[in-house]
């Protein structure tokens, strides 16, 4: 078990040995998998895979890199088209950064999430600047996204009102109100997106306040 988790972190930095983003973001999916999603106190002990975080020596010494690195690396690989999949794709690392740092090792500046992301930002700065620019731009466009759907919701809303869809086709209707429920079901997914984006950042400002004054990120 231990082998295989230490090849998922491995590969996600190796380029050289798997090229496909893609399928790094399965392998991914299976680190993922491991974050509990309910409190600690509804966790059976048979489930409960939190020591995997603590005790694997590789894991703590390459996860965190190797995170970014993939964040990074379907940053530049994922095309416009490629929107959904795109923050599919990073919320997992979002996910597991903001378990370590809020669960496992809650506030603790000295855990070894919370010294790797300090060491990074000192040892690998435009990396990890780039990283975080991301992050932000990121969070803009999920929200704008956000927007566009609520507007073509109400819009339909108001359609609705005002005209009632019978005064349209059937093919009209139909696709209207195709269009709605998906634009409800996009919400619900790029606000669970942007949920993970702001709990690491809050959780990664708790442990190194100091970064985010930096000029860079000001600009």
């Amino acid at each position: 078990f231990e082998i295989a988790v230490n090849f998922i972190i491995a590969i996600l930095s190796n380029e050289s040995c798997v090229h496909n983003p893609h399928l790094k973001a399965k392998y991914l999916q299976i680190l993922t998998s491991f974050v509990p999603q309910k409190e600690p106190s509804e966790i059976s002990k048979e489930v409960d895979f939190s020591s995997m975080f603590t005790k694997n020596e590789y894991l703590k010494n390459h996860m965190i890199k190797n995170l970014l690195q993939f964040f990074l690396e379907v940053d530049r690989t994922c095309s416009n088209s490629q929107f959904y999949e795109n923050y599919s794709y990073k919320h997992g690392c979002c996910v597991i950064i903001n378990y370590l740092l809020k669960k496992i090792f809650p506030e603790n500046k000295n855990s070894y999430a919370a010294e790797n992301l300090n060491k990074l930002s000192k040892d690998s700065f435009d990396d990890y600047l780039q990283f975080w620019t991301k992050s932000f731009n990121d969070i803009i466009s999920l929200l704008d996204e956000i927007l566009e759907k609520i507007q073509a919701i109400k819009a339909f809303q108001e359609d609705t009102e005002v005209h009632a869809l019978w005064i349209f086709s059937f093919h009209e209707r139909h696709e209207r109100t195709v269009a709605y429920e998906q634009n409800k079901k996009l919400i619900t997914t790029f606000q669970n997106f942007l949920n993970a984006y702001y709990s690491m950042l809050a959780a990664v400002v708790k442990i190194s306040p100091g970064f985010f004054m930096q000029e860079e990120i000001k600009e």
